[in-house]
């Protein structure tokens, strides 16, 4: 079974400030993503998608930290040159 951690990304409810929570695990993983793009061999722009259970993925938690906020369920980050 995988171990819990919390990487979300959320929404402030004016939809003007996006908010990264995590524990050390999720900031752990974060960085693991962001490296692992950056060392990436594909030609740009490089991406990568984080996604939370319900949207098939595993990279993200899908429990919100702040009851106002919208969490998002995918996040792509891209990489250009």
């Amino acid at each position: 079974m995988m171990e819990e951690k919390m990487l979300t990304f959320e929404l402030s409810p004016d939809k003007e400030i996006l908010e990264i929570h995590c524990d050390k695990q999720g900031l752990e993983d974060l960085i693991y993503y962001l490296q692992k793009l950056l060392n990436s061999k594909s030609e740009p722009p490089r991406h990568d998608h984080l996604m939370t259970p319900s949207w098939s993925g595993y990279e993200l938690s899908e429990e919100k930290k702040i009851a106002d906020n919208k969490l998002l369920n995918k996040v792509t980050i891209y990489l250009w040159n």
